[in-house]
């Protein structure tokens, strides 16, 4: 093997072990759950921190989900794994969620994010609830990046009150407001609900 692969290799090595392993923490399911919507509850307050108006957004929407997830990208390939809380608004019910992604574009890193996922029709909701969404775009609106930037006090545009899904994505660099995520599908979790 050539050493200047070696490199490349370890870095792919290290992606395919982290990007697999993004899973609620806990020994039990009642621990696993617990996790999942302490993840959720301290989500939404960050993101009503950021974004007043999603509060507003959400109290409107048939339903949403909260996820906290890990993404990878080497050279052409992009790679990600999650797991969330969809709450049907209606109900009150609670659906824990996986999620996986693929993808491709030229880039190295990694990448952990939480999202919120604000449904603006029920049809849409009861699609990703039944694990047969899958997003496949992305329109990023702006982003914010330690407390500036076009989102800092962005309202929503009719176009993304029209979408299906509004999306709130939080990395380190700040929040992002997309229509859409790319190349992702999303499950019931079988093992906790």
């Amino acid at each position: 093997m050539r050493p200047r692969f070696v490199p490349i290799l370890l870095i792919l090595l290290c992606v395919s072990l982290t990007a697999g392993c993004r899973t609620p923490k806990g020994a039990s399911v009642q621990e696993k759950r617990a996790y999942a919507l302490k993840m959720r509850d301290e989500t939404l307050a960050e993101l009503y921190r950021k974004q007043p108006q999603a509060k507003a957004h959400i109290q409107r929407s048939p339903g949403y989900a909260v996820f906290s997830s890990v993404g990878s990208k080497i050279l052409m390939l992009a790679t990600g794994s999650g797991f969330g809380v969809a709450t049907d608004r209606q109900s009150g019910k609670n659906t824990f969620m996986r999620m996986v992604e693929a993808g491709g574009g030229v880039g190295i890193g990694i990448k952990s994010y939480k999202a919120v996922y604000v449904f603006n029709s029920r049809k849409a909701f009861e699609s990703f609830l039944s694990g047969s969404w899958q997003a496949a775009g992305d329109a990023d609106v702006g982003a914010e990046y330690k407390g500036q930037g076009a989102s800092a006090g962005a309202a929503m545009t009719t176009d993304q009150l029209t979408s299906p899904v509004t999306v709130y994505q939080f990395t380190e660099a700040g929040v992002a407001l997309s229509a859409v995520a790319t190349g992702t599908r999303y499950y019931p979790d079988k093992d906790l609900n």
